[in-house]
């Protein structure tokens, strides 16, 4: 009688060998999808140039400029060493902005033709749809415009803390922004990031003061048909709909309001949203609320600032912080891919505080 291996024992091999392959498979792709650094997508952008491959229909001139700002400013530039996927635009912007302070402004349109062309070479990486690249929507910084103007201030600048910091001591001091319900606006703005009508549509149901750490959830906003304005569980997209956690200084806004609600008389509609009319205390009008902002942000000398300005700052807040980059679309709710990623947002409200709180400078 010939003695071998039961069959349960072939079954275990057979299903050992079957991970090995899955496991062994899934980290094949996942190499795949990693893209390089973009210094390494520069050198192959002049390895290309010098096999005659790539821009072989410019001429001798262009592709000559061609290879000394691949090599000069991506090869050798400071984010040569990081990964394509984790650049951010703020980061790019930033990189214009020191070449501009080095006096090589003239450089830059072509540095960002050369990024272009690394992108395009880093997106034939990608199996599938490529990730949002952070080229989309950059513009050349215009810090070296000549304004017919001098008071203009183009409002794609970056403004330091001390700025903000100024900027917020006297909106919270200012009577009128006060009076309107726009500085406790603005500060939320500020310490939130989110969008100005998710502001306006915040209902007190969606403000949690008592969880660790406290947040907000946004859920929807106000939109006006046929004349009227109403609350409904509409955002701008699926991933619109998120939780935020809330600084010490947002608290601070939100138990305010929630003070002036407590007063005698108080409307419905003060009852049930944070940003009610301030006048009337009506239904919250995000136009209204807009306009009052942006006065209020001019009487304060910063007539090119708008609600999105506090976005970017909180971005590039997330971003300085170290905060990775899925977590801050998360926390921001900027781009469905994240979503199509499946990317698991467990975590974040805790991680999101820590940056949120950074670099407030007292605000």
């Amino acid at each position: 009688m010939v003695s071998g291996p039961t069959k349960g024992a072939i079954e275990h091999r057979i299903k050992l060998k079957m991970r090995e392959a899955e496991e062994k498979l899934a980290r094949e792709i996942e190499e795949r999808s990693s893209r390089q650094p973009l210094g390494e997508y520069a050198q192959r952008y002049l390895d290309g140039i010098d096999a005659g491959v790539l821009e072989r229909e410019r001429s001798s001139a262009t592709r000559t400029k061609y290879r000394y700002t691949a090599k000069t400013y991506a090869l050798n530039s400071p984010l040569a060493d990081l990964k394509i996927d984790d650049i951010t635009r703020n980061q790019l912007t930033d990189e214009l902005l020191r070449l501009g302070r080095e006096r090589l402004t003239g450089e830059r349109k072509h540095v960002l033709t050369i990024w272009r062309k690394l992108w395009e070479i880093a997106d034939g990486d990608v199996t599938d749809t490529p990730p949002p690249s952070p080229l989309d929507r950059l513009r050349l910084p215009r810090d070296g415009a000549v304004s017919k103007n001098p008071q203009v201030v183009h409002k794609d600048r970056a403004y330091t803390d001390e700025e903000i910091a100024t900027l917020m001591d006297t909106v919270m001091n200012d009577p009128r922004a006060q009076g309107n319900n726009s500085s406790d606006a603005i500060m939320l703005l500020l310490q939130t990031g989110c969008r100005i009508g998710e502001i306006a549509g915040l209902r007190w149901q969606d403000v949690d003061l008592k969880t660790d750490p406290p947040a907000i959830h946004l859920r929807g906003q106000i939109h006006t048909e046929d004349g009227e304005r109403r609350w409904e569980p509409r955002l701008k997209s699926k991933l619109s709909y998120r939780s935020i956690p809330l600084t010490q200084q947002a608290c601070e806004v939100l138990k305010r309001q929630l003070s002036l609600r407590m007063r005698p008389g108080a409307t419905d509609a003060e009852m049930e949203f944070v940003f009610a009319t301030a006048r009337t205390g009506n239904v919250p009008d995000p136009r209204a609320l807009t306009r009052s902002l942006r006065r209020t942000l001019s009487d304060a000398g910063h007539p090119e600032m708008s609600s999105h300005t506090f976005r970017r700052i909180v971005e590039r807040r997330l971003e300085e912080s170290g905060l990775s980059r899925m977590d801050r679309e998360s926390l921001m709710g900027n781009t469905i891919q994240v979503a199509e990623r499946h990317y698991s947002t467990h975590g974040v409200p805790q991680r999101a505080l820590e940056a949120l709180q950074q670099n407030q400078n007292g605000q």
